[in-house]
């Protein structure tokens, strides 16, 4: 079989492999530990993470395929063949399903700007509701890391879990050592995370996204400003109401500031988002008074995760 071979920008154990003739499965190729901790999530049990429709029923972290022996090189095209073994992930996605970075690129007009803020409170949703349940952190919560269906966006699936991390509890410390999310915090792999604070990590990371890669961000902010100040969001899950506090944080920020310049990713330093979070006073007069103790009660606990992470400690 004929394949293109590229390697991830960011993080050199994972290569893909994709397959020039559009009738054949394309693969990823991943070290092996990297293969186990993927398995691991792709076998909670939660409609979020079966993104893969034949995914691990007939393929186990062991399953190995076949290439020959010459170097897998960036962009090369490779002929497999039958003398050598590499570890792989290996699935095919539903057809059906889309990146939200992708469905987002449709949004041009109202009515879809509109389905897109709705689309952003279910995710939010159900990831508080994956991180109550099993306490999961994703910790790259990116558009290109959520997919959903467009024949019901209400199905809603994440994958790439090379960052993610499992708390029993929102207050478990855990240190993220051999984690990728230290990349992110430019943090000693040593330094102790809370549940709560991996939770806050993702939100952040998703609303740093949306302003930084998408055009339409200012329009997407004003609808959400306006559902916030004239509307009752008693029934809004904590997940978007923090993510609207975040983007409200960050909304003044050149995007030249929240990106690292030389590779184009997404720069989410922990003691960025200490001073982002700490430093932040919303006009509360602004909104309707049901959403007064609601908004305040939520950036209180934003700013007490923040205070909860002993940050002093970071040494570099």
């Amino acid at each position: 079989m004929n394949y293109t071979v590229r390697q991830h920008k960011n993080n050199n154990c994972i290569t893909y492999l994709k397959a020039k003739n559009k009738n054949e499965p394309s693969y990823v190729l991943k070290n092996s530990d990297k293969i186990e901790k993927e398995y691991s999530f792709y076998k909670i049990p939660h409609p979020a993470f079966k993104s893969f429709d034949t995914y691990y029923d007939e393929v186990e972290p062991s399953t190995a395929i076949k290439l020959g022996n010459k170097m897998l090189r960036l962009d090369q095209i490779y002929n497999c063949s039958s003398n050598s073994c590499i570890s792989i992930l290996l699935g095919q996605l539903n057809p059906n399903l889309i990146t939200l970075f992708d469905y987002r690129l449709k949004c041009i007009t109202i009515n879809s700007l509109n389905q897109l803020i709705d689309l952003y409170s279910q995710i939010l949703t159900v990831k508080d509701e994956c991180f109550e349940k099993f306490g999961f952190v994703h910790g790259d919560f990116k558009s290109n890391n959520i997919l959903v269906s467009l024949d019901n966006l209400q199905s809603i699936q994440f994958i790439d879990f090379e960052f993610s991390i499992c708390f029993s509890s929102p207050d478990e410390k855990q240190t993220i050592e051999s984690n990728n999310m230290s990349l992110y915090l430019c943090i000693p792999p040593s330094f102790e995370i809370t549940g709560e604070f991996g939770r806050l990590f993702d939100i952040y990371l998703l609303a740093l996204e949306l302003k930084v890669y998408y055009k339409f961000f200012n329009y997407v902010l004003l609808d959400l400003e306006r559902i916030f100040i004239h509307t009752n969001i008693c029934n809004k899950s904590n997940g978007f109401i923090d993510f609207f506090l975040i983007l409200e944080m960050i909304k003044s920020q050149p995007n030249s500031e929240l990106i690292y310049i030389p590779d184009n990713t997404l720069c989410a330093e922990l003691f960025t988002i200490r001073d982002t979070i700490l430093e932040f006073k919303l006009d509360l007069n602004i909104l309707i008074s049901s959403n007064i103790p609601v908004i305040n009660s939520r950036l209180e606990y934003l700013k007490l995760v923040i205070q909860n992470l002993k940050i002093n400690k970071v040494i570099y």
